[in-house]
C-alpha cells in the first residue's frame, strides 16, 4: 500500500513536521509517463484502502512498523500480468523514537501477507522489481526464495520522494545500465541474514 501511502520519513520527533502534502510512487509513475500503470489493478487497491485506512496508531510511539496490504491471489497476480509486463512490489516500513526496529515480522522480517504477495507475483511475472519504502534495512533471504529480477531501496525521500522513484525504477530495466541485482548500484552493504551483520548481538 505504500505505494499510494508513502514513508516520508520515520516516527516520532524527526517525523512530527508539517509538510503540505506527500507525493507516492503511483501518481508518479502516472504524471512521468514512462511506464503505464495498470489502471484497473490500480482501481482495485484505491477501493480496498477506503475500507482499510492507514494505521498511525493511538498517541506517541504507537504507529506500527508496517502497513497492512492488500492480499494479492494467485489469480489476481495472473490476470495482472495478462494486462501487464512488469509487476512493481512496493513494501513499507517505519520506526523512530521510542519505536526502533526489530527483527520481528512486520520490522526486520516480512509478514506472512508480503511473503504470499511476492510468491504469487514472482510467479505470474517474467519481470518484477520490488521497491522497499524503508527507514532501514530489512532481511533479504526472500531474494533467494522468490528471485525479483531487482530490489530497489528508495529509502524515506521527504514529501517530494514518491517523484524520485519513476526514473530510478524505470532505469532498473534500462538496457544501456549493468544491473545485475548482484552488485550494481549498490553503494553500501546490506547484510543478508541478520547474522551476516557484525552488530548483530
Amino acid at each position: 500500500r505504500t505505494q499510494f501511502e508513502h514513508y516520508k520519513s520515520g516516527t516520532g520527533s524527526g517525523g512530527m513536521v508539517n509538510a503540505p502534502y506527500v507525493t507516492n510512487i503511483t501518481d508518479s509513475l502516472k504524471e512521468d509517463g514512462t511506464v503505464q500503470v495498470n489502471e484497473v489493478l490500480e482501481a482495485q487497491y484505491r477501493e480496498w484502502l477506503k475500507d482499510h485506512p492507514f494505521d498511525i496508531g493511538e498517541g506517541w510511539a504507537m504507529e506500527p512498523w508496517n502497513q497492512e496490504e492488500m492480499p494479492v491471489s494467485e489469480e489476481l497476480a495472473r490476470q495482472a500480468a495478462e494486462q501487464s509486463d512488469l509487476a512493481i512490489v512496493v513494501l513499507g516500513r517505519t520506526a523512530g523514537e521510542d519505536k526502533d526496529n526489530s527483527a520481528a515480522e512486520g520490522s526486520y522480517l516480512l509478514t506472512a501477507a508480503e511473503e504470499e504477495i511476492l510468491r504469487n507475483v514472482c510467479n505470474a511475472f517474467a519481470r518484477t522489481i520490488v521497491v522497499l519504502n524503508v527507514g532501514n534495512i530489512m532481511d533479504m533471504k526472500w531474494v533467494d526464495r522468490y528471485q525479483p529480477q531487482a530490489v530497489l531501496y528508495v529509502w524515506q525521500g521527504g514529501q517530494e520522494g514518491g517523484r524520485a522513484h519513476p526514473t530510478a525504477t524505470y532505469r532498473m530495466f534500462d538496457a544501456e545500465m549493468d544491473v545485475d541485482g548482484k552488485g550494481a548500484l549498490k553503494p553500501i552493504d546490506a547484510a543478508f541474514d541478520l547474522r551476516d551483520s557484525r552488530f548483530s548481538p
